[in-house]
């Protein structure tokens, strides 16, 4: 029984290594940092205008420096760790 456990173990241990990605700060203004900034490798020139939609639980501000931080300056190969790459005068340009 101990075998089993410790098999099932190693299962869950692995499914959670698979799907869990790393996110640098809350999950849902890296998430639209995420968006962003695969928006923007995907225009392939620098966007004029980015028009957001969000839930009412995102506040304003969020979205958009975060939107604008992806789009500006973001990896989306990192995923949700998006903006790790973003000089801190980068990120504080985007502050609105």
């Amino acid at each position: 029984m101990s075998g089993l456990r410790r098999e099932e173990k190693r299962r869950y241990a692995a499914i959670l290594q698979e799907e869990l990605i790393p996110a640098m700060g809350c999950t849902e203004p890296i998430a639209i940092a995420y968006a962003a900034s695969v928006a923007g490798k995907v225009l392939g020139e620098v966007a004029r205008r980015m028009e957001l939609s969000c839930s009412d639980n995102i506040i304003k501000n969020v979205k958009a420096v975060a939107g604008i931080l992806g789009l500006v300056g973001g990896n989306p190969e990192k995923q949700l760790e998006v903006i790790s790459v973003c000089a801190t005068r980068t990120r504080r340009s985007c502050a609105l």
